[in-house]
């Protein structure tokens, strides 16, 4: 009898065993294929990064390198090159620039505009000259240094090849008005990616 009770206790403890060690066996197989899913996953989506990135940096690269040609060739400039947008222009919808005394800007367009002047965060003042026409900084309405814009304005004013100078410090001014005719060309450079990424250059010169 105790034998019987032994023999069956031994059985009892041996299929428990082994009935845990099946447990445990697919709950560390559910583990191991776990962790492996995570860092499948990761990986997959580290590789993602580095190829977008570096599409990025290649295109972005690519639109340099024509920006650098076209600086050089604006002559042979084409608006739809290797699926690139392009736009190279002197028409724009403001003109900012710095002039200093004894040396006028003259720009070739007509019509009436506005002209700041005095960039805030520039400690120099001066007195604006237009044409000829002389417009004193307004020292009565001083801004901060650190504001943006400018510390004084015109406008609107009529003009024909307006031609902008200072009689004493430099300064920063800003032309605002319709049918500007900037000196300087306008670059713009764009492309899209397959993912809807756009990468842009600007370049003025």
């Amino acid at each position: 009898m105790k034998k019987n009770k032994f023999h069956n206790l031994s059985h009892n403890l041996s299929h428990n065993r082994n009935g845990s060690i099946l447990i445990w066996s697919v709950l560390l197989g559910f583990v191991l294929v776990s962790v492996f899913f995570f860092f499948s996953m990761r990986q997959r989506a580290t590789i993602t990064e580095q190829r977008d990135t570096a599409a990025i940096l290649n295109a972005r690269a690519y639109l340099e390198s024509y920006a650098d040609y076209l600086e050089e060739h604006s002559d042979e400039l084409n608006t739809t090159f290797d699926d690139m947008r392009v736009s190279l222009t002197q028409q724009v919808s403001k003109i900012e620039s710095v002039v200093d005394a004894g040396s006028p800007v003259t720009y070739q367009f007509s019509g009436d505009i506005f002209v700041e002047w005095n960039k805030c965060s520039n400690n120099l003042k001066g007195d604006l000259v237009v044409n000829s026409v002389l417009y004193e900084h307004d020292k009565g309405s001083e801004c901060l240094s650190d504001e943006e814009g400018y510390d004084d304005v015109i406008g609107p004013i009529t003009v024909t090849n307006p031609e902008i100078e200072t009689l004493n410090a430099p300064f920063y001014y800003r032309i605002t008005g319709a049918g500007l005719v900037d000196n300087k060309w306008h670059l713009d450079l764009s492309t899209e990616l397959e993912y809807g990424k756009k990468i842009e250059v600007k370049r003025t010169f």
